[in-house]
């Protein structure tokens, strides 16, 4: 199975409404997401569904991306601010035994994916692995949820990471 974790494209530092939630891509947030969707088309066992946070430049991210694949979207409330890593570990676990899907994308936030893509590749006292905004991280994990929520800690292995720098 490959797991995806992206971290948003690059965004406004601002929004019309003052609210962080809805800070919208920058015309570069955006070819950073059709880059990614462009590259796991042509290179993956692209993502089957789409996880993403319901803060806007998560969505617009996903959506984005989602536009290059055939892929189920959906949100997921752990991917939004003030989550740990650990909170996403044990979702995908649920989702894992609910869905048995092959490949899956986390599309969030920081410093939440930074962290998690270290617990899930090297453990939970790892440092955090730097995630810049439109970047994704591919993981290759082996094994099944089955009862254990832990089952990817320190199990999986980063095989890329894409970004598209202009």
């Amino acid at each position: 199975m490959h797991l995806f974790i992206t971290r948003h494209g690059k965004a406004h530092a601002e929004s019309s409404s003052g609210r962080d939630e809805d800070r919208a891509l920058r015309g570069r947030g955006e070819r950073q997401a059709r880059y990614i969707g462009e590259q796991l088309a042509e290179s993956y066992a692209a993502p089957t569904v789409i996880y993403s946070s319901g803060l806007l430049r998560s969505e617009q991210t996903a959506d984005l991306i989602a536009e290059h694949l055939d892929a189920k979207r959906e949100r997921e409330p752990v991917l939004g601010l003030g989550h740990r890593a650990t909170d996403v570990v044990e979702a995908l676990a649920l989702i894992a035994r609910k869905d048995h899907a092959a490949s899956e994308m986390l599309v969030g936030h920081n410093p939440q994916l930074e962290a998690l893509g270290s617990v899930l590749s090297a453990g939970p006292t790892a440092p955090a692995h730097r995630m810049r905004t439109g970047t994704c991280v591919v993981l290759k994990t082996k094994g099944s949820p089955s009862n254990d929520d832990h089952w990817l800690i320190g199990k999986a292995k980063i095989v890329d990471e894409l970004r598209l720098d202009d």
